[in-house]
């Protein structure tokens, strides 16, 4: 292909990853048929009218028209012209299926393109994709019919637009697949961390974020996780590595060392496939890391208990901190009120909840945990 075509191809590729640049593309399309507009659209199978992907040279009010089913209907007996063994991919005008005379009286003609000044089109398609993808070029009558070697032209320059629509498709998935998952593990009361394939830290939750800043057990240095010692960290690696390379592998628990007498971490490593999730793509989650903290207090769910046993906002707040291992005089002393307040609060939660005694209301409370 000639200097100009290779141009427009990367023009293609380079729309894929830049959506805003297909008109741009479609721009210089125009300019190597000798189109006064294009427009391209995919189609999902559904009744609906397809989307539009991108348009040159044509205005909002007029791909409206022509997208609009009234238009699909008024092509009906025009396309219903085309050879039965018309090959996919390959390029159709206009002139082919019927006479100019012939299309003059057409309603297509006359009530979508004629209020353009449009007369002379050429598209293609490829309906053996799923979703399938077509583009549709026009010019006016002055500038004559499209010829064979433009049709050719354009027969040249599918695939590449084919292949660009599935790049941009796969890169839009797997961002959409990556905002997901974000959004999944940062809900998660406890601590989690998503990586690559080479162990890279791609998504750090609000708690997993706590729990590195503290530099306690586990870090980040380098856009890796290191714990402790140099052993820990030569043992979580390979579990990363294995979790994110094996497909066989359903993960394994690692004992992370803290300071201080502190209780240590509990990780649990394992290939983000065992979350359900479609195989993913380029630079994509390959491994999930859950970290336990034996010693944090619980992560209670407020709402829930409130909805379950119709606890008051204070009632609610001193069970938690009861569950969390907080006393009944710290608990007085943190909210400024009277111990005796604070055991009244219980007594009537005591009530509400069907239980008889501080120890069964705190096993009862953690079993609300986030």
């Amino acid at each position: 292909m000639d200097p100009e075509g290779l141009a427009l191809i990367e023009m293609f590729y380079q729309a894929a990853l830049e959506p805003s640049t297909w008109s741009a593309a479609l721009d210089g399309l125009n300019r190597r048929l000798g189109a006064e507009h294009s427009f391209l659209v995919i189609d999902h199978g559904s009744d609906v009218t397809a989307p539009l992907i991108a348009k040159a040279g044509i205005d909002e009010s007029d791909v409206a028209r022509l997208l609009s089913p009234d238009a699909a209907r008024m092509l009906v007996p025009i396309m219903d012209r085309r050879s039965p063994t018309l090959a996919a991919g390959t390029a159709l005008t206009g002139d082919q299926l019927m006479a100019d005379a012939e299309f003059e009286q057409t309603e297509f003609y006359n009530e979508i393109l004629r209020p353009m000044k449009r007369y002379y089109g050429l598209t293609i398609w490829d309906g053996s994709q799923n979703p399938w993808l077509q583009i549709a070029s026009c010019r006016t009558r002055s500038k004559g019919p499209f010829l064979e070697p433009e049709a050719h032209a354009l027969e040249q320059l599918f695939p590449h637009l084919t292949r660009a629509q599935q790049l941009h498709r796969r890169l839009r998935t797997g961002d959409d697949r990556a905002a997901g998952l974000t959004a999944v593990i940062e809900r998660l009361a406890d601590a989690a961390i998503v990586l690559d394939a080479a162990g890279r830290l791609l998504v750090v939750n609000t708690r997993a974020r706590q729990i590195l800043d503290q530099r306690d057990g586990l870090t980040q240095v380098a856009g890796a996780l290191q714990a402790a010692t140099a052993a820990i960290t030569d043992r979580l690696q390979h579990a990363i590595a294995e979790a994110a390379t094996s497909a066989a592998d359903h993960g394994r628990r690692l004992r992370v060392a803290r300071s201080g007498g502190r209780l240590p971490l509990l990780l649990e490593v394992m290939p983000v496939w065992r979350l359900g999730l479609p195989e993913p793509g380029m630079r994509s989650p390959r491994v999930i890391i859950f970290i336990k903290e034996p010693d944090a207090p619980p992560q209670i769910d407020e709402r829930a208990l409130i909805e379950t046993f119709g606890l008051t906002a204070r009632e609610c707040e001193i069970v938690c901190m009861l569950a969390g291992g907080i006393g009944v005089s710290a608990i007085a002393t943190r909210l400024q009120i009277r111990v005796g307040t604070v055991r009244q609060n219980l007594k009537s939660v005591f009530g509400k909840a069907g239980v008889h005694n501080q120890a069964a209301l705190v096993a009862l409370v953690r079993n609300f945990g986030r």
